[in-house]
């Protein structure tokens, strides 16, 4: 925090959308996973020790291909990802599900 002022707010907003292109259907899964769950994860966890433990928020900003395949989904698996209290090793196991 800059001059001992903790971070209010941390807004997440990256996003990442391709095609397979010629580096086919796993590299363009690898490209989303590194920019749209890893790269929010790694940014989250580097600003968490400087956000305001009281009052301190972290939004997330999606587009709408993650509602439009969340709505796909089982309704198990729809409420898996509505959960709150659900962990890093929950999505890192569904994303082995789907990459295997």
């Amino acid at each position: 925090a800059a001059d001992g002022v903790p971070l209010t707010g941390l807004i997440n907003n990256a996003g990442l959308a391709t095609n397979a292109g010629s580096g086919g259907f796993a590299s363009m899964v690898d490209q989303m996973l590194a920019t749209n769950t890893f790269g929010l994860i790694r940014v989250t966890e580097a600003f968490l020790p400087i956000l305001d433990s009281k009052q301190g928020r972290i939004v997330m900003i999606s587009s709408a291909s993650g509602p439009t395949f969340v709505s796909k989904c089982s309704a198990e698996r729809q409420r898996l990802f509505v959960d709150p209290s659900v962990t890093k090793e929950q999505i890192f196991q569904l994303i082995d599900e789907y990459t295997g």
